[in-house]
Formats: structure tokens, sequence, C-alpha cells
């Protein structure tokens, strides 16, 4: 018997939820959650932030945080407790989404895979890495950039080399004729809402069967995979 799947998706701030909402409302992917009977919930944080080192239960009771990395290991721990063994017949999944900004990806994975043993997870477990930010996978889609900016400036667009870590969402902003070093000196929650705009304005219009960013088609094989 297939089991009916739910996913717990984590995610690093506002502007991956905002994508996530609307990407899980494209025409395709809503046919694959009727047909799998998947239900889902997103979980943002403030942040990517680093792996903080808890060993103890009381120390993981105790200890706030707000990023995501922060917050992994509990989290991880808490789902195992919740979830595992299932007794109410669910498949349960989590998928991590986060940039990779400048990091090794090889490395990360590992300290990643590393926190999962740590915790005696039992739980399947994926991670998706946007390289190098989350606007890779937008840059990936100009049509859909497009369509949501009939003005944007299409060289700056074509200029841009995929998943290259060149600055991304600076390179979307001055295609669309916004003052980075303005915005930049003014304030960071400025940046932040401008990119849950961009997230709410051009996923709708992505074709997500084509695009040039290498992430974003290992997300789509990730999400093909659940």
């Amino acid at each position: 018997m297939t089991l009916p799947i739910h996913i717990e998706f984590l995610v690093e701030d506002a502007s991956f939820e905002k994508f996530l909402m609307k990407f899980m409302n494209i025409d395709s992917i809503q046919r694959k959650i009727r047909e799998k009977d998947i239900s889902y919930n997103v979980h943002s944080y403030r942040g990517l932030g680093s792996v903080i080192n808890i060993s103890s239960s009381k120390e993981i009771s105790t200890f706030k945080q707000t990023t995501l990395l922060g917050n992994l290991k509990k989290l991880i721990k808490g789902y195992n407790r919740t979830f595992c063994p299932s007794q109410d017949q669910i498949d349960y999944r989590i998928m991590v989404v986060c940039d990779l900004d400048d990091k090794q990806e090889k490395d990360f994975r590992s300290t990643l895979d590393n926190l999962l043993k740590e915790c005696d997870n039992s739980l399947h477990v994926c991670f998706s890495f946007a390289i190098e930010e989350l606007e890779a996978w937008f840059l990936g889609d100009i049509n859909a950039i497009q369509k949501a900016y009939p003005n944007v400036k299409l060289q700056i667009l074509q200029s841009y080399v995929n998943d290259s870590i060149c600055g991304t969402w600076e390179t979307l902003a001055k295609a669309l004729e916004i003052d980075v070093s303005k915005l930049k000196k003014n304030s960071y929650s400025l940046i932040g809402t401008l990119k849950c705009t961009w997230a709410e304005n051009i996923t709708p219009y992505m074709n997500i069967d084509n695009n040039q960013s290498k992430s974003f088609n290992i997300f789509m094989t990730k999400i093909k995979e659940l």
C-alpha cells in the first residue's frame, strides 16, 4: 500500500517561503500533489546561520535560535521523536532548502550529513541548495522574469553566468534598475522585502522543466523523487 506523504520544508528565510508557496501551486506540481496524496508545511527562519553544537537534551530544550542551521539539530531530533515510528500511516519527509552562498558544497553537505548522524536520524531528509542564492533560480528562467517585469534589462540578464558566485540578487536588482548601493546603505530589511516580492511575482511564471540553473534542476529532481 502506498502511504500518503507529508513534507516538512525548512527554509532559511521569508523569500524561500514565498517561493515555495507559489511553486507548490504551479499546475504540474499540484497534479503531483493530488496524485501522490501529498501534504506539506513550510517553515522559514531568520537567515541561514551556522550549525550549533548542542549535546544534551536539556541544552536542546532551553536553547533559543532564530536561524535555520542554528535550529536544525533540535528540529531533526524533534521530528524523529514525533514521526518515528509513524502511528498514523503517513510517510513523513523533511526537505531543507537554502542558499549555498560562497560555501564549498561538498564540505557543507558533509557537515549536514554529520549532523543527521549525530541526531540518530531515521527519517527521509534531503538537502537542496540554491547556488549562489535563490535568485539564481529566477535568473535561470529569463522568460519568467520578463513576464513578471516586462521592462527588465535583458542585456544584464543575458550576461549572467548561471549558478556563478557573483552577487546574484544584486544582478537581478541591477536588471530591474534598482540602485543596489543605495539599497545596501539604507536597510537590509528592505532587501529582504524586495527578495520576497520577486519570489511572489516571478515564481508563478517559471517553466519548471526548462531552467538554465543546474541547482534548480537538482531541486526539481529531489521534488520529483518525493
